[in-house]
């Protein structure tokens, strides 16, 4: 052990910080799910209150809601699961066909853009263009005579909508992982089959399939472990009492029921069944994923433009092609470009209809409401402290842990315990109220500290960057040592200027999550004017309470109307993400991929 610490002692050192918040925040609440088995009583604590064994089990799958419950959030989940493999896959089949840089970077941007938009904001902008009223899809559905479809009020569309929602959202930022499959396919074994006399139909399903089919197989059982993730962000913002039938799954249960209700075991045991069933699925997806699909292997590689000769049927399945993935890219934008146009249309012109892509009668009254509203600008400022002081903690945490997890078991004797402390966080959880529990007694509620401490450390992240650091030539390191420098000089000098690309793609990560995070700022701040954006938004769009308003604002309010003060509040919310990301979209192709898959 002396041997050890003499010779590690600083890697050691170095994770300490990043190790102490996990163990806090994410293994505190795993020893908090004990809540499950008693009768919690906030004045007596976790250790206080009285053992009641097995009761809030019992009295959970007794509750005549628990099998719609549980059946919603399978089908759900399995829906989402199986369409978010297909469309992906059969996304990057289309764009490995494209062969001009700047129309297949195009649409790659667009359509991965919307990943990077959050729940609220998307949530925003569904709501606006499926109104059966006023919404843009029924006024289409009216030009060729169809019936209004209520998709967010009616059970027989609820689950359609969510699942189709949660694929324009996510594919794009999927398409990039089988992207980077198909790079590590050599371009020889096209060249002997064009030689052979194969064409690209053949091409494709007797290479490029075979090729993909490991990630294809890794992603599908990785995939398993989600069973029971519906998605609590996406429903919890889109579903009413109206369906509950078929949209209530098992987070937002635990919500009402814990948060609200204040039945904190029941919520607890519920959260606790679920946390152990999708650890024993999320353990089997692993171990599957290893043994068919060889999980230990990087995908590596850089864009390849292959040469064949071009015969006639594949020039028009070529313009085919073209054709279609410009109008799934302009499927991915168009309704963002649609709301931003209303937000800067007059109220009469929106009440009117009359606003498609276009502002009608342009002003900027809505933005005006906006920004004249104290309560906009202290919740922006709220999320800019929270970016300002969460982005450089996270990013400084997750790099004093990649580093020393990048070295192999020979160097560094404790890496794989270290790497299974992390991972474990991933695989389960302790719940939604001991969560609540350890920031409370951290003393953190109502404090900028509750939304930047308790998610310092994105373990997904860590992986991604020490995955980028073990791709590093060691030469580089082994040359720094010669010199006499030490660990933290070959940290800071050699491998984190020759990272930025993977720098920048956690940073983007991290920036996107902050100022995206909503959940957090509901539950730990209890005082409206310490709600983050997001929070904000998601109090003021889903509900508008008219009465708290000035003489002034409801005035000003009126005039704008309610789809356009909410189209103003959505892009403005959107606004630091829009103007960031075309900056740090350039690193985050390369990052994505020298960082994918790794175990």
């Amino acid at each position: 052990m002396h041997k050890e610490w003499k010779q590690n002692g600083l890697l050691h050192l170095m994770m300490l910080p990043g190790l102490l918040l996990i163990f806090i925040y994410s293994y505190g609440p795993m020893v908090g799910a004990i809540i499950a088995f008693k009768k919690f009583l906030p004045a007596k604590g976790i250790f206080g209150s009285p053992w009641i064994g097995w009761d809030n089990f019992e009295y959970v799958f007794l509750m005549p809601d628990t099998p719609r419950i549980i059946t919603n959030t399978v089908i759900i989940a399995v829906a989402k699961i199986a369409v978010g493999i297909v469309v992906p896959v059969a996304a990057a089949l289309l764009l490995n066909e494209v062969k001009r840089n700047v129309f297949k970077r195009t649409v790659q941007t667009l359509i991965y853009l919307p990943h990077f938009l959050s729940w609220i904001i998307l949530s925003g902008i569904l709501i606006d263009i499926l109104s059966p009223t006023s919404g843009i899809v029924n006024s289409l559905f009216g030009w060729f005579g169809a019936n209004p479809v209520y998709f967010l009020g009616d059970n027989g569309w609820f689950r359609f909508t969510v699942v189709l929602s949660d694929i324009w959202k996510e594919f794009g930022f999927s398409t990039v992982v089988y992207l980077a499959a198909l790079t590590a396919i050599s371009p020889t074994l096209y060249e002997a089959a064009e030689a052979d006399g194969a064409n690209r139909w053949r091409q494709t399903w007797h290479i490029t399939l075979p090729g993909m089919t490991p990630v294809v197989v890794l992603m599908a059982t990785l995939s398993l472990g989600n069973v029971l993730n519906a998605g609590f962000d996406q429903i919890f913002n889109l579903y009413s009492p109206q369906v509950y039938e078929t949209g209530d799954i098992i987070d937002t249960f635990v919500y009402r029921i814990g948060l609200l209700q204040f039945q904190y075991g029941v919520s607890t045991a519920v959260g606790l069944f679920k946390s152990v069933i999708s650890f024993m699925l999320i353990s089997i997806s692993y171990m599957l994923a290893y043994r068919y699909a060889n999980y230990r292997i990087f995908l590596d590689g850089t864009w390849r433009l292959l040469k064949y000769n071009r015969s006639a049927g594949y020039r028009l399945f070529a313009l085919f092609n073209y054709v279609f993935l410009s109008l799934v890219a302009l499927s991915c934008i168009l309704p963002i470009i649609h709301v931003l146009a209303i937000s800067f249309s007059s109220a009469s012109a929106v009440t009117a209809g009359e606003v498609k892509l276009w502002p009608v009668d342009f002003t900027s009254a809505s933005y005006e409401n906006v920004f004249g509203k104290p309560a906009f600008i202290a919740a922006s400022w709220v999320s800019l402290q929270r970016v300002a002081l969460g982005v450089p903690l996270s990013m400084l945490l997750i790099t004093l842990l990649a580093y020393p997890l990048s070295k192999d078991n020979k160097q560094f004797r404790f890496r794989t315990l270290y790497v299974w402390l992390l991972v474990f966080t991933m695989l389960f959880s302790g719940g939604l109220i001991p969560y609540y529990i350890a920031v409370k007694e951290t003393g953190l509620i109502d404090s900028l500290w509750a939304l930047v401490l308790p998610s310092a450390v994105q373990v997904f992240n860590v992986v991604l960057l020490l995955n980028f650091f073990r791709n590093l030539p060691k030469e580089l390191e082994e040359s720094a040592k010669l010199d006499g420098a030490n660990h933290w000089t070959i940290l800071w000098r050699i491998y984190v200027p020759v990272s930025l690309p993977a720098l920048a793609t956690v940073m983007l990560f991290t920036i996107v999550y902050h100022w995206n995070s909503w959940f957090d700022g509901l539950i730990f701040m209890n005082r409206p004017e310490n709600y983050p954006l997001q929070t904000f938004l998601q109090v003021n769009i889903i509900v508008k309470d008219l009465s708290q308003m000035t003489a002034q604002e409801a005035e000003l309010y009126f005039k704008v109307n309610d789809r356009t003060g909410r189209a103003a509040q959505i892009f403005a919310a959107s606004l630091p993400i829009l103007l960031a990301y075309p900056f740090l979209q350039r690193f985050f192709m390369k990052g994505i991929v020298l960082g994918s898959v790794k175990g």
